[in-house]
């Protein structure tokens, strides 16, 4: 009896915890393998990043900055590359605020919301938007 409760509880774990994506915001997360059906890889994304200085704002170029490698996963819009890349940007620049704002197109060829993440550099919070 303890044995069949065991073995349900381990498969109702193994089959819980990937479905956690698909009742979650984080839709970028592609975490699981099963993931490689989904159409989220799929979208083509561009990606501005702005430094403000007082009322002054900067493009970053970012073929200069990072690794082609890494403007690609900044590509995919992950928050957690996101917010280290722009507090990265704090940290070597004398900026108040770094932008990142995403543009990506879907599978069907229509244009997403723009996804905006804005770090404000003195011990700031990352904000996450989306263009309505």
């Amino acid at each position: 009896m303890l044995a069949n409760w065991l073995i349900a509880l381990f498969l109702a774990y193994h089959v819980g915890m990937p479905l956690t994506y698909y009742l979650s915001a984080r839709v970028y997360d592609e975490r699981f393998s099963w993931r490689m059906f989904s159409t989220v890889r799929l979208q083509e994304c561009d990606v501005e990043v702005v430094e403000r200085e007082g009322q002054r704002e900067q493009p970053v170029n970012l073929e200069r900055d990072i690794q082609a490698a890494w403007v690609g996963v900044l590509k995919r819009l992950r928050p957690a590359v996101v917010e280290k890349y722009l507090r990265r940007r704090c940290e070597r620049s004398h900026a108040q605020e770094v932008t990142l704002r995403g543009h990506c197109v879907g599978t069907d060829g229509q244009a997403l919301p723009e996804r905006r993440f804005v770090l404000t550099c003195e011990g700031g919070e990352l904000q996450q938007e989306t263009a309505p």
